[in-house]
């Protein structure tokens, strides 16, 4: 989880780094283009940050599964998801509820339909907390949190050109823009934090339990 927060620091100082340099340029127009591309920034930071957090945590439910957990070891949680990773897609097909217990969690991807993530333009602060609701994960904590939900409409407006960069530019301020960064900031360092305790403390077994 180091890597990610390291990573996640790397972003954050380049997207403050390039959100400065704005004050720098003269032509407005660029200026507007130039929050526009913050958003987009902004919003990739949340996403890419996100499935990387998913993606530590199966492969680390996968690591113990290979050092000897089986299905009957972990969480209701995760034993909802593991499931759902081996068996939501054999529709039409008869599973063998015998062979639950060699049953692993599958490697995280944000578009397997198993998990129903939707992770592609569809991240908020409201959508981290639903997806770590399914794993246990502690609920997050970010007085900032709300604006995720902005950033992200604002995103898709961006994204599914219903405005141009400097439509988008004109009708935003410095200030949005500054209050989105903290946003992100904020829920996202919450986000890794909560999920390094899930996992460092092994809450995903059965015998333990997170710290809802």
């Amino acid at each position: 989880m180091e890597l990610i927060r390291n990573d996640f620091k790397e972003e954050i100082k380049s997207a403050k780094m390039f959100f400065k340099s704005i004050s720098n340029i003269k032509d407005v127009d660029t200026q507007y283009m130039m929050y526009s591309s913050m958003v987009l920034i902004l919003y990739n930071i949340i996403e890419s940050t996100t499935s990387k957090i998913l993606a530590r945590l199966h492969d680390e439910i996968i690591r113990q599964c290979d050092n000897g957990l089986k299905y009957h070891d972990f969480n209701g949680n995760i034993k909802t998801v593991i499931y759902k990773s081996n068996c939501i897609n054999q529709s039409g097909r008869k599973f063998n509820f015998n062979h639950l217990e060699s049953l692993k969690i599958k490697p995280f991807k944000p578009d397997d339909e198993y998990g129903k993530f939707h992770l592609n333009g569809n991240v908020d602060a409201k959508r981290i907390k639903e997806i770590f609701e399914e794993y246990g994960i502690s609920e997050l904590k970010c007085g900032l949190c709300d604006k995720l939900y902005q950033l992200k409409l604002d995103r898709q407006k961006l994204a599914h050109g219903n405005q141009t960069f400097t439509e988008y530019g004109q009708r935003t301020s410095k200030e949005d823009i500054q209050r989105y960064l903290q946003s992100v900031r904020g829920t996202l360092f919450n986000a890794i934090n909560n999920a390094e305790t899930y996992i460092n403390k092994r809450y995903f077994e059965k015998n333990n339990s997170s710290q809802l």
